[in-house]
């Protein structure tokens, strides 16, 4: 049996999925999710997205999911700190170490 979240990390994960939905529904055709909440020492990533671009290549996508509640006194885009920022970096430079796709720069 899963360990049972507090409220908080029940509607991080909501906000996540909803999050996933959406951005799958507003992509192109053939979108994928290739991680979900992929974890390094470094940092975490919540979902990775390979995705078509418009000549034909592909694209990684690095999604960070911010839910803040209605009352909150701050936008979800301000609780990014550098800090976090500079995280969730090296998080992704430590994932396109070793990652063996389509997407190529």
């Amino acid at each position: 049996m899963g360990m049972k979240l507090d409220p908080r990390h029940q509607s991080g994960e909501a906000a996540e999925g909803l999050a996933e939905t959406y951005f799958l529904e507003h992509s192109p055709p053939g979108a994928r999710i290739i991680g979900r909440n992929v974890r390094f020492r470094t940092g975490e990533i919540d979902r990775i997205i390979e995705s078509p671009t418009p000549r034909g290549g592909v694209e990684l996508i690095f999604l960070e999911v911010r839910f803040r509640d209605a009352r909150a006194q701050f936008r979800a885009v301000e609780s990014l700190t550098l800090a976090k920022r500079l995280r969730m970096i090296r998080a992704a430079r430590r994932y396109l170490q070793t990652y063996r796709g389509p997407a190529r720069t």
